[in-house]
């Protein structure tokens, strides 16, 4: 599990901010840091490790995902809860892998949780 400090503490968002500050950087370019961070951390566990699935919490956590693994799409399977996907990735280095996003902010309490069993079911 690939988790950055911001999930668990809002406060280290601002803590990440003001380092890339520190680092000439603007909000926007460390935001573009932390996707590539997490893209090439899952891309090497991918690239080493057999898994079920992978699921995805927040959209520029999947824009890095999906940039880093170079996907051509992905097919929609099934709504495992209201919002959220259960996708196929098509093309790129993950073709064929199950997926699960779901936006940062949504779903209910025990969503990430059930994601993650649906994803073992397959």
């Amino acid at each position: 599990m690939l988790v950055s400090a911001t999930s668990h503490d809002r406060s280290a968002m601002e803590k990440s901010d003001m380092a890339g500050l520190e680092l000439g950087m603007s909000v926007d370019e460390m935001g573009h840091f932390i996707q590539d961070a997490l893209g090439e951390m899952a891309e090497a566990v991918l690239t080493r490790t057999k898994v079920s699935g992978v699921f995805l919490s927040g959209g520029d956590t999947a824009i890095g995902f999906f940039q880093r693994m170079k996907l051509s799409g992905c097919k929609i399977n099934e709504e495992i809860m209201v919002g959220i996907p259960s996708m196929t990735i098509v093309g790129g280095k993950s073709d064929g892998l199950k997926l699960i996003t779901k936006a940062g902010a949504f779903g209910t309490p025990d969503a990430i949780f059930f994601a993650m069993r649906k994803l073992k079911e397959y």
